[in-house]
C-alpha cells in the first residue's frame, strides 16, 4: 500500500467520524428542547397534593461549588382525593433547603395527572431532576 493511499483512507474515516458525531449532536439538540417542553406541560397539568418523606438518598455532588444536589427520594404521596401512596422521585435541590427535605418531612408536591407515579416538587428550590423515576428504591 502507498502512503497517499493509507492517508486517503484516514482522512475519509476521519470525516465520516466528523459527520456522525455532527448528525448525533444535531438530532439530540433537536430532541433536547422537546422533552424540556413536554415535562414542562405535564407539570403545568399536574395535581397540587402533599407528600411526606419516608426515604432519601443525597448523591454526591460532582462539583463541589454546585449549589443544586440530586435527591433520590421515596415518598407516601396524600393526593387531594384516593388513598395515600408511595412513590419514588428524583429531584434537584438547592442546598439551601436540603435541611426541610429530610425522613419525616411533609412538603408540597405535584402528581402527574397522566402518571400518578411521577412526583414533581412543588416548592422553591426544587424540580424533577429527570423524567423517569430511578429503577431502585431509594435508601435511609
Amino acid at each position: 500500500m502507498s502512503f497517499t493511499f493509507l492517508l486517503s483512507v484516514l482522512l475519509l474515516l476521519a470525516i465520516t467520524a466528523l459527520a456522525l458525531a455532527l448528525l448525533f449532536v444535531l438530532e439530540r439538540a433537536k430532541r433536547g428542547p422537546d422533552q424540556v417542553a413536554i415535562l414542562a406541560a405535564r407539570q403545568a397539568r399536574a395535581l397540587p397534593a402533599r407528600a411526606t418523606i419516608l426515604r432519601w438518598r443525597r448523591a454526591p455532588r460532582r462539583r463541589p461549588e454546585y449549589p443544586m444536589a440530586r435527591l433520590d427520594l421515596r415518598l407516601q404521596v396524600h393526593p387531594p382525593h384516593g388513598e395515600p401512596y408511595e412513590a419514588v422521585a428524583i429531584w434537584r435541590a438547592h442546598q439551601d433547603i436540603l435541611p426541610q427535605l429530610t425522613p419525616g418531612a411533609r412538603v408540597s408536591v405535584k402528581i402527574d395527572a397522566s402518571d400518578p407515579a411521577r412526583i414533581y416538587p412543588d416548592l422553591p428550590g426544587a424540580e424533577p431532576w429527570h423524567v423517569h423515576p430511578p429503577e431502585t428504591p431509594a435508601q435511609s
